[in-house]
């Protein structure tokens, strides 16, 4: 598509990666491409999509998760066999492989041509993919059929004459035979024949372009969105590099901490180093678990960035149509990464002697490991009553949900001053495009505030706080009527754009940002708080519940893990967020507090209890200041 690119053996050593299978780590054969665009070979996908359905059938029955990053795709009706074959992986595996062979020490390759293979071969032909010997070479210069053909010695191969454009580009129908696919089906985003175009993409159901300008518009794209993400590693690199500062100011911190014990006193030292020994190891723990996610990243980025320029550089017409949509949306939610470190409250831990120790004071100081919280500030004050549902929007603005005294969506500033307030309707939520009695709020990257009513339909106003669309939550028996007043509850747009939608028929919906509904699942308590992480999974905190803090689900509604309440007291969850590793919940009762909890559910401890009735929390993205909800304004917490 681009210029031509020489392949050398220095290229077809840097490329090897993209024709090596990821589970047989051999040559791949046959290639098959998931939508994450790692490829694999028929035999062996199939092979870990049986294997797979055989360990759960409930989840992997038509689901098939990639080997390599581990996200899970829909498979099509014919199975494995059925995804996209990956021709550019073939081609390239094609080239390396005569590279090779022109390589090789005394390298002797025989006529692949004609019948007698001892003859051995002085050329190839471009078009019929053969090496040539002599006699066939002749041929081809003097029969009118051939004489047409691109025909390199083995020198010209050698020198770098073999490029990635010319070898054949025109792509045989599978279906209709001797029919090059010299068009392209914009509504099923496949490539087909002269023959296609009226056996199997008619005119009009079917909207029809030449193959040449489908790659070209396309390619135009995918190269846009490749400026777009290759800053990305760059931003991941930063992240790791700043865990790592992390990790050695903890190191640095710890030492010093047990120095100054040491100088105060011998009599426990063993009891106080081993403590803070275990936070270290601990803390080291979770630092290295968090690079280690983002080196991760950071590997499927790379693969889909080199997979993405390989093809709008090197690739065919057809290569460049048939991965597109792959190669396009991979690019897309690539984009959306925003690569964060840990805390700085991580590297932190001091010791303080006490100043009173001549005195006759037992305690020989104070050991501060930061796990708690301290109140930074209140914000907006006064602004509002009874607030329920708090998160960040664009720029740091604070959107709140209030529940009495006018039922409104108010967005402030970074600093609780007032900007707009989302417009709003009588409590019997007859006025579509108001707002009656909103619970959950979430913000789409393009700045729309998603809204969830007392009505069974989620609102959506733009940035600036214009009515834009309504649209219904759904459950597995269909739309519910406006007039029923199912309550809708949480809400969340996850990594994808997906939204989220709980509800009192303890469901949750999952619809494009259009309202489209694409999937959902029903869950064993109503979905009040709801927060989505990595992996198509879902955390849920439910208000009555009095004995979980939360569960986490996948989007098939299987129950992966629950956070018992914590020790001692009354329990009732009013607040859900997840700050990298950790997820923090609220509860307004036995004591009011913020509390941690590991993604897997471990109760780690609590964040702060300087507060009295926190109803919604919300975490900045510099994952250093916490927002709470109390009543009638918001406290903001640091480390």
């Amino acid at each position: 598509m681009a210029d031509s690119k020489l392949l050398n053996l220095e290229e077809t050593v840097s490329n090897a990666d993209l024709v090596q299978c990821g589970i047989c780590h051999a040559a791949i054969d046959k290639p098959k491409a998931l939508p994450c665009l790692h490829t694999f070979c028929l035999k062996c996908l199939t092979s870990w999509a049986q294997s797979s359905a055989k360990k759960n059938p409930d989840k992997y029955k038509d689901v098939v998760s990639c080997p390599i990053c581990r996200e899970d795709f829909p498979l099509p009706k014919g199975g494995v066999k059925e995804l996209r074959t990956n021709f550019f992986v073939s081609k390239l595996k094609e080239r390396n492989e005569i590279m090779k062979q022109l390589y090789e020490k005394d390298a002797k390759i025989p006529c692949t041509s004609c019948v007698n293979s001892d003859n051995q071969a002085v050329g190839r032909c471009v078009e019929c993919n053969d090496f040539l010997c002599k006699k066939c070479v002749d041929s081809h210069k003097s029969l009118r059929i051939l004489i047409h053909h691109h025909v390199l010695t083995l020198e010209e191969l050698r020198t770098g004459k073999l490029t990635m454009h010319n070898l054949p580009e025109q792509e045989m129908c599978p279906k209709h035979t001797r029919e090059v696919l010299n068009f392209y089906c914009e509504t099923c985003d496949e490539p087909m024949c002269r023959d296609c175009t009226v056996v199997d993409h008619p005119r009009p159901d079917h909207n029809q372009i030449d193959l040449k300008s489908a790659a070209e518009e396309r390619n135009d794209k995918l190269q846009e969105l490749f400026k777009q993400v290759e800053l990305v590693p760059k931003a991941i690199d930063t992240a790791t590099a700043l865990d790592e500062k992390t990790a050695k100011e903890l190191r640095a911190n710890v030492k010093k901490a047990i120095s100054l014990y040491k100088k105060t006193s011998k009599e426990a030292e063993s009891e106080f180093t081993q403590k803070i020994n275990e936070l270290e190891a601990k803390r080291i723990k979770e630092i290295e678990a968090h690079r280690d996610g983002l080196q991760f990243q950071k590997a499927r980025l790379c693969t889909s960035l080199e997979m993405t320029q390989q093809i709008t550089q090197n690739g065919s017409e057809h290569d460049v149509a048939t991965m597109y949509s792959s190669l396009s949306n991979t690019m897309q939610q690539m984009s959306k990464l925003n690569p964060k470190p840990v805390r700085k409250s991580m590297g932190k831990v001091e010791f303080k002697p006490s100043k009173n120790l001549d005195n006759g004071m037992s305690s020989l100081g104070s050991l501060n490991t930061y796990e708690q919280w301290t109140l930074g500030k209140t914000i907006a004050s006064g602004q509002f009553i009874a607030g329920r549902y708090i998160i960040l929007g664009r720029n740091d603005d604070i959107v709140v949900a209030t529940y009495q005294s006018g039922h409104y969506v108010l967005l402030f500033d970074d600093n609780g001053t007032p900007k707009r307030q989302i417009q709003t309707s009588n409590a019997g939520g007859t006025d579509i495009q108001g707002v009656s009695w909103p619970w959950g709020l979430a913000i789409a990257q393009n700045g729309d505030c998603f809204i969830t009513d007392y009505n069974p339909y989620v609102k959506v106003f733009s940035a600036d706080g214009n009515f834009k669309q309504i649209f219904a939550a759904q459950n597995p028996n269909g739309t519910w009527s406006y007039n029923e007043r199912s309550q809708l509850y949480g809400l969340a747009i996850d990594a994808k754009g997906h939204v989220y939608v709980g509800s009192s028929s303890q469901y949750i919906s999952i619809h494009n940002q259009d309202g489209a509904r694409v999937s959902g699942f029903s869950v064993n308590m109503f979905p009040c708080f709801i927060a989505t992480i990595a992996d198509d999974r879902v955390i849920i905190s439910d208000h009555g519940n009095s004995q979980q803090a939360a569960c986490v689900y996948d989007t098939n509604g299987t129950q992966l893990h629950t956070f018992a309440k914590p020790p001692g007291g009354n329990f009732n969850p009013t607040g859900l967020c997840v700050v990298q590793d950790e997820v923090f919940v609220a509860s307004s009762t036995g004591p009011p507090a913020v509390y941690r909890y590991s993604l897997t559910g471990d109760y780690i401890g609590i964040l702060t209890k300087e507060v009295i009735s926190p109803w919604g929390i919300a975490l900045k993205d510099n994952g250093e200041e916490l927002l709470v909800c109390e009543n009638n304004s918001i406290k903001v917490f640091h480390p």
